[in-house]
């Protein structure tokens, strides 16, 4: 269950901290636990009609959605209950920033990965107005 901190945020779970440090992120990713994970894809939502990262740093970004999700299935209800209005509108920024294409991690690493294009939506997801150099991943990987 999470512990309110004296900054107001959100101590993990043992559970959701556990569930992250099995897929390798950060301690401070840890630290700030679903709320902190969800405040920074709210702020990747927030800029990514025009991303002008690599598609390299798009995957990371959407990785990070994907420990979201497995962050969420690991928590209590209490804390799911805590971030899921804040998910919510995180998810529909994103979604209105970008548009449906093909895997972002490929056919191939999709398949094998078991990615399913509405369970894990935000893999098949591409910035609107990509940037000249995200334009350019995207054509090289026959995402545009």
């Amino acid at each position: 269950m999470s512990k309110s901190q004296p900054s107001g945020g959100f101590v993990p779970s043992d559970a959701v901290a556990a569930y992250m440090r099995s897929r390798g992120v950060s301690r401070e990713l840890i630290e700030d636990g679903l709320e902190g994970a969800i405040d920074r894809w709210d702020a990747i939502a927030r800029s990514a009609s025009h991303y002008d990262f690599t598609l390299d740093d798009w995957l990371n970004d959407m990785d990070l959605r994907d420990i979201i999700e497995g962050s969420m299935q690991a928590a209590d209800q209490s804390e799911r209950d805590s971030v899921k209005t804040l998910l919510a509108k995180a998810d529909d920024r994103m979604k209105k920033a970008t548009v449906q294409t093909g895997s972002v991690w490929g056919k191939a690493n999709a398949e094998n990965e078991k990615h399913d294009p509405l369970r894990a939506w935000w893999y098949f997801r591409r910035p609107k107005h990509p940037g000249e150099m995200m334009q350019s991943d995207l054509e090289a990987a026959g995402l545009d």
